[in-house]
């Protein structure tokens, strides 16, 4: 199938070879794999409805892949995709994955996904690990804090170190006094889906310059490290956006697969009874 940009120009041709049924496994031999129809008309729609993304993507990378950036954005693409394959497709198990690449890429000191609740659309949500390995649901309005904010506005907000200079940085001296830890810069940006809908937003605190020391840890009463005293830049913010365009398609995935198994869930109990 050929990917073409929108002047009618060929970006690249896509070439996807033996159909596999849906419920093949990795044990599987490839006779038994193959799915005897082939490729449908349906497969063509689903390609079709994907091609603008796929095409974007891959006319990001041809402009800056020489660099050692381009290569990371590369790699952590990869390893969000990988996060629905061959996993439980539990949300968290994604969420987990997807910020752990997403901090890899940016070379962040922490990252948090924080996803709307459909059943409570003015709300976001996210799972957050403690040290001692407990886990804690945390809950924030749309419009509150900066992941709130950028929600409810839809832009991204990027704020450099350092952050305690910021105007509106008052309720993160309140939150790093309580934890001991030390906020110096944000770069937070809002993920949609397929169809545009808001789906999520992504916070990456304190940017870390590349460095041999990278086990400095922070703490809110003592001076700023030196490799903390960095910002997230614009070139950054373009990388994380063609980030979270993938995430965006991960997560739109893993919401709709998760409603079918509900349904068939669903389907399954009123049959038995």
């Amino acid at each position: 199938i050929p990917l073409l940009n929108e002047f009618g120009e060929l970006v690249a041709v896509v070439q996807a070879i033996n159909k596999l049924k849906p419920d093949s496994r990795k044990t599987d031999s490839l006779f038994d794999k193959i799915d005897r129809q082939g490729f449908t008309e349906e497969d063509k729609q689903e390609f079709a409805e994907n091609a603008a993304l796929i095409r974007m993507i891959l006319e990001s990378f041809c402009s800056f892949h020489k660099t050692a950036q381009g290569r990371r954005v590369a790699a952590a693409l990869m390893a969000a995709t990988r996060s629905i394959q061959g996993s439980s497709l539990e949300i968290d198990e994604i969420i987990k994955r997807v910020m752990d690449a997403a901090k890899n890429l940016m070379n962040a000191d922490r990252s948090t996904l924080w996803l709307l609740d459909r059943n409570q659309p003015d709300e976001l949500w996210t799972k957050v690990t403690f040290d001692d390995g407990s886990e804690r649901e945390l809950r924030i309005k749309i419009g509150q804090g900066y992941a709130g904010k950028v929600a409810q506005m839809g832009v991204p907000l990027n704020i450099p170190f350092d952050l305690y200079e910021y105007p509106d940085s008052e309720t993160a001296k309140k939150t790093d006094e309580k934890t001991g830890y030390r906020t110096c810069s944000l770069l937070c940006m809002p993920v949609f889906n397929t169809d545009g809908d808001l789906i999520g937003v992504n916070q990456l605190i304190n940017k870390k310059k590349y460095s041999d020391e990278m086990s400095v840890c922070l703490k809110y009463h003592a001076p700023v490290p030196d490799l903390f005293q960095a910002s997230f830049t614009p070139s950054d913010q373009k990388y994380m956006q063609i980030f979270n365009n993938q995430v965006g398609v991960i997560l739109q995935n893993a919401e709709l697969l998760a409603a079918l198994k509900q349904q068939e869930e669903t389907l399954k109990c009123q049959s038995e009874q």
